[in-house]
């Protein structure tokens, strides 16, 4: 049978689980399949699997619960393995990499930023000048308060879309920061939008 895969951890000691449900209706009880020196936390993988909000939700409490418990590298809503043996077998082949990320990820979330903004008038070259420069201008704000980051193209109407890896000792500090940057910036019409903490999706 199919697996849903929700994430992997270190294997000292496995996370507890108990009382905890994934994905499914009815919910799938979750489990660990172990690989040498780590775990994935699974479930069975429902019949039909969509990104609902109940499902998408679910994902996301299991992810939450684990990062309570200690360092862990999310996989995306959706990720499917064989069975458990796939599973265990990709654990011992990639452990290294797995464990060098989970190092890097411990005690650190994730936030996302995106900024947009509308013009009353047609931009311009002075106008897109300006807007080149904000994802410099934040990068160079913030970058300083986080471990990595990450951009990404922006879409529709937004003209930056950029992730962080924040550590918890540094997150009070980021979001003072990030607030500052939005009122400063706000008087040029750019709107930001921070969401987090999130699991570090974007830096696995």
């Amino acid at each position: 049978m199919a697996v849903y895969v929700y994430g992997i951890t270190a294997a000292e000691p496995p996370p507890a689980l108990d009382g905890a449900h994934g994905v499914g209706d009815p919910p799938q009880p979750l489990r660990t399949v172990a690989g040498g020196s780590l775990d994935a936390v699974v479930s069975d993988a429902p019949e039909e699997l969509r990104a609902g909000r109940r499902d998408v939700r679910a994902h996301q409490e299991v992810l939450d619960r684990l990062s309570d418990q200690g360092g862990v590298l999310p996989l995306r809503f959706g990720t499917l393995a064989p069975d458990d043996e796939a599973v265990r077998r990709t654990l011992r082949q990639r452990a290294p990499g797995y464990r060098e990320r989970l190092t890097a990820l411990d005690g650190c979330a994730e936030y996302h930023l995106r900024a947009s903004h509308r013009p009353k008038e047609p931009a311009a070259a002075e106008e897109r000048a300006r807007r080149d420069s904000l994802a410099a201008e934040v990068t160079a704000a913030l970058g300083p308060l986080a471990r990595e980051s990450r951009s990404s193209d922006p879409t529709g109407e937004d003209v930056l879309n950029v992730s962080f890896l924040v550590a918890e000792d540094e997150q009070p500090a980021f979001l003072d920061r990030e607030a500052r940057l939005a009122v400063e910036q706000g008087e040029s019409a750019f709107r930001f939008r921070l969401h987090g903490p999130l699991p570090p999706y974007s830096f696995v």
